[in-house]
């Protein structure tokens, strides 16, 4: 199961155990090591072929991200920007806009504007209805009979990705076709009065069918033909606390979610995120305190 590592362009694969399945990259030996072992004649001959043979095909696989927005005009642009420095070109991106405020709307529209891979749905839900459902979910549902990619994934609209994050997990669905559900490890990053005061990385826990509790929704990603089965998230107002479980409970009943050695975002957890909101016993969708 070769890899292209992006520094030397040598092979690397991935290994893992059968308990505890955890997918990192290793340094395959080199194409220079394995000429020592044969005569001058035949490596000359080796290299000559070498530079004939096509590398090993990279991952073409498209990835669609659903974020979703609602009043955070300033953490909607960190986020957006972390898709488009993506080093994996393969991507499209579907912003679900929960009825912003026109500041939030506007840097939306512009960004849209100037970039042909995203693309805005406005839910133009009424404020009486927000709390007839979990807002996030109901978001997300709005873009998956849009995505078209292969892939699907999901980010939140004041968290961020890291750079690699598309690349690395394409390369395990291109190498592991029975793979559906993959997910890495997180950072998370806690503010108190705009002060960070904790950060930390959210373990994995190896080839998984409790990811419950344990992978957050922006960590994971999945083949689109599951949605063939699972469908969509449930977006209940009881699952305010636990959509991405919800969801989760649905994928684990077919297939299992796979780690990847690497950390491949931030989440930000800070005084008017959905976390401390609901902690205090506000209501998550007051859009007077959302950034």
């Amino acid at each position: 199961m070769g890899l292209i590592d992006n520094k030397d362009e040598r092979p690397v694969n991935y290994n893992f155990k059968q308990d505890k399945r955890i997918y990192k990259i290793v340094q395959a030996p080199s194409i220079k090591g394995n000429l020592r072992r044969l005569n001058k004649a035949s490596a000359a001959k080796s290299i000559k072929s070498d530079k004939m043979t096509p590398v090993k095909s990279r991952p073409t696989l498209k990835i669609s991200c659903i974020l979703t927005s609602y009043n955070r005009p300033i953490k909607v642009q960190q986020a957006i920007a972390s898709v488009q420095k993506q080093t994996y070109p393969h991507w499209e991106l579907i912003i679900v806009d929960d009825n912003s405020n026109a500041q939030t709307q506007n840097i939306l529209k512009e960004i849209v504007e100037k970039d042909p891979r995203i693309k805005l749905i406005q839910s133009g839900v009424a404020q009486e209805d927000r709390s007839k459902t979990t807002r996030y979910a109901t978001c997300i549902n709005l873009a998956l009979p849009v995505v078209s990619g292969e892939l699907v994934t999901y980010l939140t609209d004041d968290d961020i990705y890291y750079k690699t994050r598309f690349e690395k997990m394409a390369e395990v669905f291109h190498q592991n076709p029975h793979i559906h559900v993959v997910y890495g490890k997180q950072k998370v990053v806690v503010f108190t009065n705009n002060r960070i005061t904790r950060a930390f990385i959210r373990p994995l826990v190896g080839v998984t069918r409790f990811p419950m509790g344990k992978v957050d929704h922006n960590s994971f990603m999945h083949r689109k033909s599951c949605l063939n089965i699972v469908k969509n998230w449930d977006d209940h107002p009881s699952l305010w606390k636990a959509g991405d479980a919800a969801f989760f409970r649905k994928l684990v009943k077919h297939w299992d979610f796979h780690p990847l050695n690497i950390v491949t975002d931030e989440h930000r957890i800070h005084d008017k995120g959905v976390q401390r909101k609901l902690q205090r016993g506000a209501k998550p969708w007051n859009s007077e305190d959302a950034e």
